[in-house]
Order: C-alpha cells, then structure tokens, then sequence
C-alpha cells in the first residue's frame, strides 16, 4: 500500500519532477518454525560434526512458539530529478533521492530478536519501540543519464551513485 505524488514543471528544455511517496510493506503469516528446537551441528569445535552433536555443542540452536506474524514496514522517499534537452540529439538526466524505512514493527509490539552486542557481548533480548526511528535504514542516492539520438532510443549511459 503506499501514496505516491508527483509534481511536474516544464521550463524551456528542462523538465523538472519532484515526487514524495508513503509505502507500507506488510507481512501476515504463520511462524511454526522451531517450536521443538532445531539444532545444527557443523563440526566447527572438533571438525567433525557428529562428534560436536555428541557432545553437545551446536552452531546453531533455536527455539520458538507458534505465533501469527503481523508485521510491516513504513518507508518514506523524496525526489527530484531534471530531464534536460541540451540538443535536439542529446539528453541529459540527473536528480537525487532520499529514502528511509523504519525496522519491522506490529500493532502488539511483539517482534523480538536476540542482539548478540548488547550486555557488554553477552547478548540480550531486544524489542524496537513502536515508534523506532533507525537511521541505519536512511539513504541518499544521485541518479545520471545521457540518452543521444532520437527519443524512442534508449539512453548509453545510466549510472547510480
């Protein structure tokens, strides 16, 4: 679900665009993983996996309860972008975008994961707030392009920074 908007200006050769869009990406399922353990054994303390699984030394273990997973995702984005007629034969285009999404969260507030850096590397529990705001999922990207030739001819170049 999402609301995007455009506004568009002509101005002799350039052809200005600016854009805002509200996205929500939802996630509804059934989580009926792990609920009696899964262990994996890869020999990564003796170099044998079944002689760690004798021993009791697992690379992997993982328990869970059954659980409906409603989660979702809020993203917001910004453009604007100028499509430039320099010659009859050449355009250029360029603009920039600014994109950020929040983390996984649900309505109950019931999306936990275990943070291994927390407690001084111990690891802990950790539940994001309802209304996390994590800056770690915020970009800026510049956009370019040249097209030659006449319009129905795709561009030569497009590159992403």
């Amino acid at each position: 679900m999402g609301f995007p908007g455009v506004l568009t200006k002509i101005k002799g050769s350039h052809a200005l665009k600016f854009g805002y869009e509200w996205n929500r990406s939802a996630n509804n399922y059934f989580d009926n993983c792990c609920n009696r353990g899964a262990w994996e054994f890869n020999g990564q303390y003796t170099g044998q996996p079944i002689i760690d699984l004798l021993l009791g030394t697992p690379d992997f273990a993982a328990l869970s309860s059954t659980s409906f997973v409603h989660k979702f995702q809020d993203g917001n984005s910004l453009y604007a972008q100028d499509t430039w007629r320099a010659t009859p034969k050449l355009t250029l285009n360029y603009g920039v975008r600014y994109e950020h999404a929040t983390p996984f969260i649900n309505r109950q507030n019931q999306l936990t994961n275990f943070n291994p850096n927390l407690l001084g590397g111990q690891g802990e529990l950790f539940t994001p707030p309802k209304n996390a705001n994590d800056t770690s999922l915020r970009s800026t990207v510049q956009t370019y392009g040249a097209g030659w030739g006449h319009a129905s001819v795709s561009p030569i170049a497009s590159l992403t920074n």
